[in-house]
């Protein structure tokens, strides 16, 4: 899920990040700054991509040790609670974005 926000895929709070990022720079009328920026998402979405192609779709190398799985509670708990804060977050970020705006006013 981290990766899926760094890229900018929509449910999740990077998506919400970039667009409010991209869209002050276009009310700011900085259209270079913002086709930079968009040229640098595309290739961040391709490298984070990539990333979990190589994780989950690859057929692991041979003689290659296995990954253990998660038998701690407290760190399945930490897993979960951060995945889904970055999907609460990208699907209802109203609160956070006027705590946020009031804070940049002076």
């Amino acid at each position: 899920m981290c990766l899926l926000s760094l890229a900018g895929v929509p449910p999740t709070v990077g998506f919400l990040g970039k667009l409010g990022i991209f869209r002050v720079a276009f009310d700011a009328e900085l259209y270079a700054l913002a086709l930079i920026g968009l040229a640098n998402t595309v290739l961040a979405a391709y490298y984070y991509l990539r990333v979990i192609v190589y994780l989950f779709m690859r057929e692991p190398v041979p003689g290659a040790p296995a990954a253990e799985p998660m038998r701690s509670g407290f760190v399945r708990a930490a897993v979960l609670l951060a995945a889904l804060g970055v999907v609460v977050l990208g699907l209802s970020a109203t609160p956070l974005e006027a705590v946020t705006a009031s804070a940049l006013l002076p």
